[in-house]
């Protein structure tokens, strides 16, 4: 069996929900990946096209609400590479670890050695 993993789950949620709810074969979907819309830890991906971002329950609901996918794994990209120390402080930024840090299915893509640093100080468990 195929497994796939659903890339830009989060900044194509309303295509992405599509396949998962409208399709007998949700179960081939073994993970998501994606990018948080408006997080600085990715750079603040905007774009006119808003009604097609999730919202922070949104990606809660897709991260713990299909059961095929949230036993598996997710993988949230923080791949700003121009972060400087004090946006690590990010309030929201911290909502998002602060929920998802621990899970040992949540992943996190990072590209700055710094951060890195700094959320394995921070969040042990990540």
């Amino acid at each position: 069996m195929i497994n796939f993993i659903l890339p830009c789950c989060f900044t194509n949620y309303q295509e992405n929900t599509l396949l998962i709810e409208g399709n007998e074969y949700h179960n081939l979907f073994w993970g998501i990946e994606g990018n948080v819309p408006f997080s600085i830890f990715n750079g603040r991906v905007n774009n006119n096209k808003i009604s097609l971002f999730a919202s922070y329950s949104d990606i809660k609901n897709l991260i713990e609400g299909y059961e095929a996918i949230s036993e598996n794994f997710t993988i949230i990209d923080f791949g700003n590479m121009l972060l400087e120390e004090y946006d690590y402080e990010n309030m929201y930024g911290e909502v998002i670890l602060d929920e998802y840090a621990s899970k040992s299915n949540v992943f996190f893509e990072l590209a700055d050695e710094k951060f890195i640093n700094y959320l394995v100080n921070k969040y042990p468990k990540i």
